[in-house]
């Protein structure tokens, strides 16, 4: 059995709707640990294994379908009022900068264009930029800085878009 992003994102997923408070899971040279350590039911990935490889954010869809088009692209929902959620691509904690100290990607009330980089999310210690998906402006900023984001978990909203 192969461990793969998309494993370790179910259960991270199935470990925060669970009442445990820790869980570690060895695999050969994979090791994953993973606690709660407030009431909120968040988890975290605290240890990798070395030799584990780094694959690229895929949405379920595509997964699914193997559609390589549609791999890698960010997953979007448009809402009543003409703007766009940004979802989580993958599970994992959110960052609004590129290093503590340092100035958000975006704040609210800023223009941004397709492909600007919003965000971070870290996963399994690797670094995945959160682009915007289409330009527009940026409504709400609904994660806070280093808040755990489930897979799919909107992120924030981008309005005044045509191009998802």
């Amino acid at each position: 059995m192969e461990i793969d992003v998309q494993m370790i994102e179910h259960l991270i997923d199935c470990f925060s709707r669970s009442e445990a408070t820790q869980m570690d899971l060895k695999w050969e040279a994979f090791k994953l640990k993973l606690s709660k350590n407030s009431p909120q039911k968040t988890a975290a990935v605290t240890e990798q294994a070395v030799s584990a490889p780094a694959a690229p954010a895929v949405s379920q869809e595509a997964a699914k379908t193997g559609d390589p088009a549609s791999a890698g692209e960010l997953k979007t929902t448009e809402t009543r009022d003409d703007s766009t959620d940004v979802l989580a691509p993958l599970a994992g904690i959110f960052y609004r900068a590129s290093a503590p100290g340092e100035e958000p990607y975006v704040q609210v009330g800023q223009s941004v264009k397709k492909g600007d980089v919003i965000g971070l999310i870290e996963a399994m210690k690797i670094m995945n930029e959160v682009p915007a998906p289409c330009d527009g402006v940026v409504q709400e900023i609904l994660l806070e800085d280093s808040e755990f984001a489930q897979y799919e978990t909107v992120l924030m909203r981008i309005g005044g878009k045509q191009d998802v």
